[in-house]
């Protein structure tokens, strides 16, 4: 029997996985509504994107929810009950029954299920949040569970049947067209900007089968960052997605304290990065990396005084 991992490393955890944050979530939140910067100090890999990203869509939906639906806003701090009622197939009464509830942001609470001896259940449990807010979220997290076993369905295939590294089994031509179904990409969907961001990675698998599927390489075959900028641009045919995917392609480099490949495609990203949002950050992020690199001491200096009076969690 194949025992698996409850951990998740390598990405942002999202439902169960996000857990004991509690009181980090408090102060961070508390921050945000008091318009208190801070700063999350930790090694890598213990959660803090994670914790972000919950406090802020947290924090979002309940402003989107009480500026779209101030009618009913005072439904929202009054808690309705819900009732779900089924029967267990194949039930076993000496075992526990779980309901899982994801809530908005990315905590999962679990209800215990009340059982009959045949296996019918009923649990209740309380809702905070508007229905159609709900229903968007809701759909974007499940969708995002989806799409990620389809980005990873050919390493998880080669792992599951022992395939050697030298073994050219992959999986056959147009299978990840299926991502195409999750398009087109709209502002509707910063509901759950976890999910958003994960499809958007994914998507990545997409580009790269069908550029292999064309049988050419897109650009300068000797340049992979020519290749990596014009995949994108031929085999993303949703606008926004594309703008994304690009802004999202420079920001790596910069992250990696790399501002050539913007400075050498900056007509690419001004031709086709338009979106505001997008293109003022992109900016602003070059200034600063640039920055960085020509006067490090003095950067440093800036950020060290900027961050003298913040809040600090860690």
């Amino acid at each position: 029997m194949i025992v698996r991992n409850p951990f998740h490393f390598g990405r942002m955890v999202a439902g169960s996985a996000f857990t004991d944050r509690e009181k980090e979530s408090k102060r961070l939140m508390s921050n945000f509504k008091n318009g208190i910067s801070a700063i999350l100090l930790s090694p890598r890999r213990l959660g803090k994107s994670a914790l972000i990203f919950f406090c802020i869509m947290f924090s979002l939906t309940v402003l989107v929810a009480s500026t779209a639906y101030p009618s009913e806003w005072n439904q929202f701090n009054a808690p309705q009950n819900i009732v779900v009622s089924g029967k267990v197939d194949n039930y076993d009464p000496s075992r526990e029954i779980i309901l899982a509830v994801n809530r908005i942001g990315f905590h999962q609470e679990r209800i215990p299920v009340k059982t009959d001896s045949v296996g019918n259940f009923t649990a209740t449990f309380e809702s905070y949040i508007p229905d159609s807010v709900s229903k968007k979220w809701a759909q974007l997290l499940i969708e995002n569970e989806y799409y990620s076993k389809l980005a990873s369905y050919s390493i998880e295939h080669r792992r599951a049947n022992n395939l050697a590294s030298d073994n050219i089994w992959d999986v056959p031509s147009g299978f990840y067209d299926k991502f195409l179904d999750g398009l087109p990409i709209d502002s509707s969907m910063l509901v759950c900007a976890f999910a958003l961001s994960n499809f958007i990675d994914d998507f990545n698998r997409y580009v790269r089968a069908k550029s292999r599927e064309k049988g050419s390489i897109i650009g300068n075959s000797a340049d992979f960052d020519s290749t990596r900028i014009y995949s994108i641009i031929e085999f993303v045919p949703d606008p926004l997605l594309l703008q994304i995917m690009l802004t999202e392609s420079f920001n790596q480099d910069f992250r990696s304290r790399n501002i050539k490949n913007y400075e050498r495609f900056r007509d690419v990203a001004s031709t086709y990065i338009k979106e505001p949002f997008l293109k003022v950050s992109l900016q602003k992020k070059y200034l600063q990396t640039k920055f960085a690199l020509e006067s490090p001491e003095i950067y440093t200096e800036s950020v060290l005084r900027d961050a003298a009076n913040l809040s600090i969690i860690s």
